[in-house]
């Protein structure tokens, strides 16, 4: 038994070393790699290639959670309950306690908040934090953290006392997991890698004290170039993995495990082709100002006007680094500290450019069409088919109704205010003849579609079960499975494999939640409304994540999450303010005050945000020395918005390192198809007489390409001057404006502004969509033609406004507000009734 440590900054080879010795020793001994649950798939394939056989038997590549689960099943274990599960029975338990929550009774319902007190208790059970730990606290504390705890104390005993029923989650498969490996032979004689790492929490450090105790050797790979550290400071990047070695070699002590002299590797192996990134490994924690003396080729800081252009430079430069520099789109990596405000732009530029990516993000099971379909099926049978509803359930793509069918509708419902049980009885407002039989069998189609679910889920008692079986019977009835394996079929046939995969993947993973669902809740009665806060609470917590469909792909994804494996090239997007290093701010149900009395308190819990904001300076670190030869760091200047947004910190620090020079101007011509785009301007420029440049090398490309020449030859004929103009006939203008010309300041300005914009508006006649609806103005053009008609029967009876009978006037305006009120509109809510009933006040 033995423990070593194997310290060294970035790429100076902990991981080769690592991997190499399992290797060596995998063939006599039992070997397990422990990494970080998204490097595992990474890992292993490493493995395999260091392994001569190029297959892995012996070692076993394992997360902290997988290696939890797997001692779990050999001690018989108990029913998996993943995220999405522990969601619906938090968003249970909340409901059930409602009546004696005191500090949360507002946000019980509130979406998201299951969620959050989900990661709640993860972090209780991370670092062993139990009910009675609660209880114990809440005696010590006063105000409102008291009371908070105590609400937190009443929720987790609950689901304790769920979990003990015949459950596990990966938080209690981790808590039972030191005993499991004392009482188990899985760690006796085995030699154990830990690597990824940059800390851990209390539940681990148990775990592997008991590796400890039963390993032949445990090693421990951490990023530190050297091992000579006294007093810890909290602002220190390096903060977490110091600590996290005083605290393994003080474990080692106390249970009598000899530590090995450590393993310091000085030589950075990845920069050998690239002083210039062994020079910001070096140097940029360093606080002194350095500066790289000879000439920069490998660093560029590129300034974008927004984050589209900012993409399509990343794009450019991608295949240009293939073509002249011989990459392979597996040595190339994008990443940003907000991948999600990149990601659309990344789909549709990179595709376009011809890129292949492979986009490490999970994605949110909410965004697909399906999800949206069964949410928006219930939330009709709980709110009464009103519009939202409705038309949410009908704009997924997977009801019988086309687009142009459902937009007909949604038109009309619009303008006649259709909502609730208007939907069951035919129309008849504003249509007649055969187009009123048309969009009555369009309305009856809809309707069919969205009251299967409420015409499934009336029989019988309304339980969790029940509704669910009432779920999956309208999609049975709609044959949606059919439509998505059509929509995964037409993705794979373009070549859309993690969009074919997606689709497919969707309908596992809810099915999979409603499954959970009836597990958890079974024949507990439940509200329809209720029972759409559960489900929408069991989907927010499910994703998608998806393994690359092909080796040779850009990786994109999270400069932190994401695994960036052997990369020569590292595009950096969105380096600006705010966003690297990210600003951690206050989550989840404790504020950073809270964290600080609890641990004056003496209760060990999660970092602060200030702590964390420390960490995030590690990460950009730890992000820029990925790649072996070239980093690109990228910011905008400006938002969707025009916004202007400013450069992080960290674009002025590698300028202050660097004499960069002036970035070259992109190449216009990466691609086909964007270049294209570009022959407007070369056409243009031809016709003003200036000099085009690159394009004309394009343009004469196309002009020779049989796919494009015809193309070419309808936007030439477009572009060329007109000597002839072609004017309107006049019965045309006539039928567009009528005989007589009617203009004035507004129209005028119009037509400056935009000639297409007055066309449509004063030739096309075209109209917002009408809504029916109340506005402020039309109480008060009613109050004038009640004042108006008022004063036109006068005039008729040639009556005197100062002998008015107070009666007579009360009469009239009461019946004649009601014939011009239109009736339903203003009488289809309490608020408007009330306005009417002001609108009366007022004219009497």
């Amino acid at each position: 038994m033995s423990l070593k440590f194997i310290f060294g900054g970035p790429g100076s080879g902990k991981t080769t070393l690592c991997l190499r010795d399992m290797a060596k020793l995998s063939e006599k001994n039992n070997c397990i790699f422990i990494v970080p649950e998204q490097f595992t798939l990474e890992s292993e394939r490493r493995l395999c290639e260091f392994n001569q056989k190029g297959a892995v038997i012996n070692p076993q590549v394992l997360s902290f959670k997988r290696l939890a689960y797997r001692l779990s099943e050999k001690s018989g274990g108990g029913s998996p309950l993943d995220d999405s599960g522990k969601v619906m029975l938090l968003r249970k338990i909340t409901s059930e306690l409602l009546g004696e929550l005191e500090f949360f009774v507002r946000s019980a319902n509130k979406q998201g908040f299951a969620e959050e007190l989900s990661k709640a208790i993860n972090e209780f059970y991370q670092y062993n934090i139990s009910s009675d730990t609660l209880k114990a606290l809440e005696e010590t504390l006063e105000g409102g953290l008291k009371i908070k705890i105590g609400d937190l104390r009443k929720i987790l005993a609950r689901f304790e006392e769920f979990m003990r029923s015949g459950y596990v989650s990966s938080e209690t498969a981790l808590e039972s997991a030191p005993k499991e490996i004392a009482k188990s032979r899985f760690a006796v004689g085995s030699y154990i890698w830990l690597d990824g790492f940059y800390g851990f929490t209390p539940q681990e450090y148990d775990i592997i004290e008991k590796l400890m105790a039963n390993a032949e050797r445990v090693n421990v790979a951490l990023t530190l170039d050297n091992d000579n550290f006294g007093a810890i400071n909290d602002s220190d990047p390096f903060a977490d993995i110091k600590r996290a070695v005083n605290r393994l070699s003080k474990i080692a002590k106390n249970t009598g495990v000899p530590i090995e002299p450590p393993v310091m590797l000085t030589d950075h192996h990845r920069f050998k082709n690239s002083p210039e990134l062994a020079f910001i490994e070096k140097n940029f924690l360093n606080h002194k100002k350095q500066r790289y003396k000879a000439r920069t080729e490998n660093i560029v800081i590129r300034a974008a006007a927004n984050r589209r252009a900012e993409t399509e430079s990343a794009a450019v430069e991608i295949i240009t680094l293939a073509r002249k520099k011989g990459l392979r789109y597996k040595e190339i990596a994008v990443a940003s500290g907000d991948i999600s405000g990149y990601e659309r732009s990344i789909r549709r530029i990179f595709d376009e450019y011809g890129v292949p990516f492979f986009m490490d993000y999970k994605t949110d099971i909410l965004s697909h069409p399906l999800a949206e379909l069964l949410r928006s099926a219930i939330d009709c049978a709980a709110f009464n088919y009103n519009y939202e509803s409705v038309f949410r359930f009908l704009k997924t793509g997977l009801t019988p109704l086309s687009a142009d069918e459902t937009d007909e509708l949604e038109n009309y419902a619009l303008e006649f205010g259709v909502s609730g049980q208007k939907w069951f009885s035919d129309w008849k407002a504003g249509l007649e003849g055969d187009e009123a039989v048309r969009v009555n069998r369009l309305r009856e189609k809809a309707k069919n579609a969205f009251h299967l679910f409420a015409e499934q889920s009336v029989r019988g008692v309304k339980t969790a079960k029940n509704l669910s079986a009432a779920v999956f019977d309208m999609l049975d009835l709609m044959d949606v499975a059919s439509v998505i394996e059509q929509w995964a079929e037409k993705a794979a046939e373009r070549g859309a494999a993690v969009l074919a995969k997606s689709h497919l993947t969707a309908y596992g993973k809810i099915r999979a939640v409603f499954d959970k669902l009836v597990d958890i809740l079974g024949d507990l009665r439940v509200d329809i409304r209720d029972f759409s806060k559960i489900v929408e609470a069991g989907l927010m917590a499910e994703d998608m994540g998806f393994t690359p469909p092909s080796q040779d792909q850009v990786i994109v994804g999270d400069l932190k999450r994401t695994r960036l494996p052997e990369i020569k090239a590292l595009i950096i997007l969105g380096a600006n303010e705010g966003v690297l290093p990210a600003i951690q701010k206050e989550t989840g149900v404790f504020s950073d005050t809270d964290r600080l009395t609890l641990k004056a308190a003496g209760v060990e819990i999660a970092p602060d945000s200030r702590a964390k904001n420390a960490r995030e300076l590690l990460d950009v670190y730890l992000s820029l020395t990925k790649p072996s030869e070239r980093l690109t760091v990228s910011y905008s200047l400006g938002d969707f918005n025009g916004k202007t947004t400013r450069p992080s910190q960290v674009v002025f620090k590698i300028a202050d390192m660097f004499p960069l020079s002036e970035t070259a101007e992109t190449d216009i011509i990466a691609a086909s198809e964007p270049a294209f785009g570009r022959m407007g301007e070369f056409l243009r420029k031809t016709l003003r007489g200036e000099e085009p440049g690159a394009l004309k090398l394009a343009w004469l490309w196309f002009k020779n390409n049989e796919h494009y020449a015809r193309r070419l030859s309808k936007l030439e004929s477009a572009c060329e001057p007109i000597r002839n103009e072609a004017y309107l006939s006049k019965a045309l203008t006539d039928a567009l404006y009528g005989d007589e010309i009617i203009i004035g300041i507004s129209r005028l300005e119009q037509f400056v502004k935009c000639p297409f914009a007055y066309y449509a508006t004063y030739g096309l006649k075209a109209r917002p969509r009408r809504i029916y609806e109340a506005r402020p103005a039309d109480y008060g053009l009613l109050a004038h033609k009640i004042l108006e008609n008022f004063a036109r029967i006068m005039a008729e009876e040639q009556s005197d406004w100062r002998g008015a009978d107070k009666a007579k006037i009360d009469e009239f305006v009461e019946r004649y507000t009601d014939d011009m009120a239109l009736g339903e509109i203003f009488t289809s809510s309490s608020k408007r009734l009330y306005m009417l009933s002001r609108v009366k006040r007022v004219a009497k």
